[in-house]
């Protein structure tokens, strides 16, 4: 019997938050076949044993007339049972078009304000019958993998992977703000800082390594996808916004500083490392898309004082 599990979200970090979720679903039924719409799934998550394989598709889900050719796509995995992360009637259509014998997704019509965490939460148990479903697992790495990250990890130093990208740019801390914060760490703490910044953003990590000191901080924008997971996993602290390394580092238990700028909290509110800050006027539960509260609104001295009280 072979079993799959769909995840249709594009981003990564989304896709990395249901982890746990189809970690208890190999879990049950062994090995599963992972369906992802997120192009990058595939390679961070490929010495994960929970998987027989991963698939990425991005060609079935823009027309109704894509049902049937997605159904096509499912029908070649062969597979008896489907759970879909979603309440997509779409996506159960195709499935059962596929010809798949079981095929699981959330409760239809009820996209509204949906809580990815919870939702996951709750269908996970409701499908596999259990009463218990953690939402933290591990991250798996190859050898191979750990022994290219150990050689960018400094094992003297405190290592600490800044998240300076973010999905958009009302979701970012400010730059000077991630020096500022970097020069008092690293007055206080000897540490090494990883600076991950978008692919087109190679002046601003330039600018933070050139404030900071070029011995002090190592840019990693440039490397694979992969190998940026790999050495997150390999830190000892995780500062920034929501980016979807703040994902690997805490299914790898690290201490995890979130800035919470324009994100809802569901994206960062599933595991004890994951240590939310928000603007000193917004509460948490107030935390949303659409919050827009500006690169400067959290102070530095605020998240300095979060990391002193994790560091002890």
């Amino acid at each position: 019997m072979y079993t799959g599990a769909l995840l249709s979200y594009v981003g990564i970090g989304a896709n990395l938050l249901h982890l746990s979720y189809v970690h208890e679903i190999a879990k049950k039924h062994g090995p599963i076949e992972l369906i992802t719409f997120s192009e990058k799934i595939p390679l961070i998550l490929k010495s994960d044993p929970a998987f027989k394989n991963i698939s990425f598709t991005n060609k079935y889900n823009k027309k109704f007339i894509d049902i049937f050719k997605f159904a096509n796509f499912l029908r070649s995995k062969k597979l008896d049972k489907l759970y879909i992360f979603y309440p997509s009637v779409r996506l159960k259509i195709a499935g059962k078009l596929a010809g798949i014998p079981e095929v699981k997704c959330y409760p239809l019509f009820k996209k509204k304000k949906l809580h990815l965490v919870k939702a996951a939460q709750n269908f996970t148990k409701q499908v596999l019958n259990i009463d218990d479903c953690k939402t933290e697992t591990k991250f798996f790495l190859s050898k191979e993998e750990k022994e290219k990250s150990s050689l960018f990890i400094k094992k003297e130093k405190k290592n600490i992977f800044i998240g300076a990208s973010s999905s958009g740019p009302t979701n970012q801390w400010s730059i000077d703000n991630f020096i500022k914060l970097i020069n008092k760490i690293k007055q206080k703490v000897n540490s090494h800082f990883f600076i991950l910044v978008g692919k087109n953003e190679a002046a601003i990590s330039e600018k933070i390594i050139n404030e900071v000191g070029k011995k002090n901080a190592t840019s990693i924008h440039d490397l694979a996808i992969d190998q940026i997971a790999s050495i997150a996993s390999c830190c000892d602290f995780y500062i920034g916004n929501d980016t979807f390394p703040h994902h690997i580092c805490c299914q790898s238990s690290i201490p995890s500083i979130i800035l919470l700028i324009d994100t809802p909290r569901a994206y960062s509110d599933y595991s004890k490392y994951q240590h939310q800050i928000t603007p000193d006027n917004i509460s948490l539960d107030d935390m949303t898309h659409g919050t827009r509260a500006g690169p400067d609104s959290i102070k530095v001295e605020k998240i300095f004082n979060k990391f002193l009280e994790l560091l002890d």
